[in-house]
């Protein structure tokens, strides 16, 4: 489902997002994209977006929820969505982030043979 940019929602995305956006930046994404999110239970298990740039991102699941496939499930539907809206899908990954290489790899997403930095 789609996860709308209400209080509630960008006070849920700003706690638990591991990577630590300041809420008016979740806030700002969130009205600038659309968010989505699988619940399981009644109560939100995981979500994704799309960063400044337009990559897809801010993928987090519930530490309860993991290892169930709602990651790949995310990644896929942000994908067909952006598909759909006429851009092209595309994420950035850290280097280091060696759960979501995993994760895209075994999705057979290809990895870049170059990569970007981006300074401020």
């Amino acid at each position: 489902k789609e996860l709308p940019p209400t209080d509630e929602n960008i006070d849920f995305v700003t706690a638990t997002y591991t990577l630590g956006f300041a809420r008016e930046d979740i806030k700002r994404l969130m009205q600038d994209f659309t968010f989505y999110a699988t619940y399981t239970g009644g109560e939100i298990s995981g979500y994704i977006g799309r960063h400044d740039e337009g990559s897809i991102g801010l993928l987090e699941i519930m530490p309860k929820f993991r290892r169930k496939g709602l990651g790949a499930f995310l990644v896929d539907y942000s994908v067909k969505m952006v598909n759909e809206q006429g851009d092209i899908a595309y994420c950035n990954i850290e280097t280091t982030n060696e759960k979501s290489l995993k994760m895209h790899l075994k999705m057979n997403f290809i990895p870049s043979d170059k990569f970007v930095y981006w300074c401020n």
